[in-house]
């Protein structure tokens, strides 16, 4: 599993809908499995559900995006996991680590900056 925090000023829904564009293109194999959207006054939350599949140790990564914030603030929080085709041994050759790079360059080429886990 990885896993990471990020934060920066900009718009909630701006920065949902960079990430949806950007992740489903950063791969032939990247799709956004399901997405959820909830509003509660100034505070929105977006939930994505994407996957990827890695030929070189034909495993599945599942990438799960909580954006959280409101017009002027973003958090970003990121896990990765991966589901192998193996029962006793499941080696990710560092996918998880690749598929939550993508979400750090974008976010980081915005201004986000990587926060502490909570």
């Amino acid at each position: 599993m990885a896993r990471i925090m990020m934060k920066g000023n900009a718009n909630v829904d701006d920065i949902a809908l960079l990430l949806k564009t950007e992740i489903k293109s950063s791969g032939h194999s990247c799709e956004l499995i399901d997405m959820v959207e909830r509003k509660y006054g100034e505070l929105t939350m977006h939930v994505m559900v994407f996957e990827r599949f890695y030929t070189r140790n034909m495993n599945r990564a599942s990438l799960t995006l909580v954006v959280t914030g409101n017009p002027y603030t973003t958090i970003v929080d990121a896990i990765c996991t991966i589901a192998g085709k193996g029962s006793l041994i499941n080696f990710s050759w560092g996918a998880e680590e690749d598929f939550i790079c993508i979400v750090q360059q974008i976010l980081s080429n915005q201004g986000f900056q990587q926060a502490s886990q909570e």
